[in-house]
């Protein structure tokens, strides 16, 4: 995940001024509007100066049904009217199992000092944070900014884990200028951010697709489009 011009993906390490950069992964199986206004939110709400999408290569917690070159054309046919979403290539490139702490690492050593991160996660992937690898190693390289999303209410846990919960209250702040604070700016906070939910899910499309019927108004045009003419579910 590098910088490069506006909407394109991004190999390796460019230098650039100091920048505030939303981080966003996942498999974008396909990318829809529930990701995008993710992104945006945390984009207006932040201040921040862009957000990079980050599409897994091979996730640790699921299985894309489509290859990488697919998810990333959905991506920018996703993103390009906005020049502040950018798409980083850096988990494809590595052609191996994707963890986000290996991520982060790699992206602090690329961009030093330079940048600040802000790692975006649904509430839903925050309840399970003790499943990632090396989950506490998260902080030191990126603030985390967990954003309120629709939880499946079978599945909903009546409260966060133990360990959780103490690693949260450790490194919790409600402030976005603590976030931007001249010690620890670029790093080792939680913030809590309510966006308006969307219950889409990348699943519900592929199945609302495989049973026959088209997703209209839960992915943009271009991406819908894309889908119907490649076949790609």
């Amino acid at each position: 995940m590098d910088s490069a011009t506006p909407n394109q993906t991004e190999p390796a390490g460019q230098v650039r001024q100091e920048k505030a950069i939303g981080l966003l992964g996942g498999t974008f199986d396909p990318v829809h509007f529930g990701h995008l206004n993710m992104a945006w939110q945390a984009l207006e709400k932040l201040d921040l100066d862009e957000i990079w999408f980050i599409p897994c290569h091979v996730p640790a917690h699921k299985k894309p049904t489509c290859s990488p070159e697919t998810r990333i054309e959905m991506l920018s046919l996703a993103t390009a009217a906005q020049p502040c979403f950018q798409i980083n290539t850096i988990e494809i490139e590595r052609s191996e199992e994707s963890f986000t702490v290996n991520t982060l690492k790699a992206l602090r050593r690329q961009k030093a000092e330079t940048d600040f991160f802000y790692f975006l996660m649904g509430e839903d992937s925050f309840y399970s944070l003790n499943t990632w690898n090396n989950w506490q190693q998260l902080i030191q390289y990126a603030h985390l900014i967990v954003c309120s999303r629709p939880f499946d209410q079978k599945q909903r846990p009546e409260s966060l884990p133990v360990d959780i919960e103490t690693f949260q209250k450790q490194h919790l702040t409600d402030s976005t200028q603590t976030l931007k604070s001249a010690v620890g700016r670029d790093r080792g906070s939680i913030f809590t951010l309510d966006i308006p939910p969307l219950g889409i899910s990348s699943s519900a499309i592929r199945q609302c697709i495989e049973e026959g019927h088209q997703p209209a108004f839960l992915v943009p045009d271009a991406v819908l489009d894309f889908i119907k003419k490649r076949k790609v579910y």
